[in-house]
């Protein structure tokens, strides 16, 4: 299982069919003091794909090394980015955790998303052009397919990259596809990707990267 901070964190099963499931997810304290009081909740990163229908768990101590186990009910229609949120205290003190993205397949997917990244070195600089590049998959031979790029500023401002189209993909196919964004506001950005197969939404991926002044390089 992945670990970021001392949770050691996983959400079973990752593929599920569409329709109502229940997936669980699983936190294993591995710092040396408990948390007390913890409120887990589960949330996705695209609600029209994958909604999480129960409000979230409550867990009075986890120790250290403790494992627990907690059933989460969720609508699946299409492959979605889940994270976990945990809320807690730690020696009097407040904790707030959210671990990383975490992708549950939902089905057969005729093609997916295999990876989308912003092209540049952990910080990048104001007045740069990044490029944001996803990798795509084919299953199964497709239809005339469209990525449509946009990044939401620091401000919540939504700006429409651009799309690239691909006339079709062929069984185990793998193409490129990208755009380009000059950078002009510090802050963190969030780049999309949204995959279509003629007019019906088939997956949509996320990046962020943070941008600042030449001189926090």
């Amino acid at each position: 299982m992945p670990v970021k901070d001392n949770v050691r964190y996983e959400i079973i099963p990752r593929k599920v069919n569409e329709g109502r499931k229940w997936i669980t997810v699983i936190l294993e304290n591995k710092d040396s003091r408990d948390i007390s009081g913890a409120s887990v909740e589960l949330h996705s990163t695209d609600s029209s794909a994958i909604s999480v229908r129960s409000t979230g768990e409550f867990v009075p101590n986890i120790s250290q090394d403790e494992e627990v186990q907690l059933p989460f009910q969720i609508d699946a229609k299409r492959t979605a980015e889940l994270f976990i949120v945990l809320d807690g205290i730690q020696e009097t003190r407040p904790l707030h955790w959210l671990s990383s993205f975490i992708t549950v397949s939902v089905g057969e997917p005729r093609v997916e998303i295999t990876s989308l990244f912003v092209l540049s070195e952990a910080y990048a600089r104001l007045e740069t052009e990044l490029e944001t590049e996803a990798t795509l998959e084919a299953h199964t031979k497709t239809g005339n397919l469209t990525a449509r790029f946009w990044v939401e500023t620091p401000e919540g401002e939504l700006l429409d990259l651009g799309e690239e189209n691909i006339s079709t993909m062929d069984d185990g196919e793998v193409k490129k596809v990208s755009a380009s964004y000059v950078t002009a506001i510090e802050g963190l950005h969030r780049f999309y990707v949204y995959l279509y197969e003629g007019n019906k939404l088939l997956e949509r991926k996320t990046d962020r990267i943070l941008v600042g002044r030449e001189e926090m390089v």
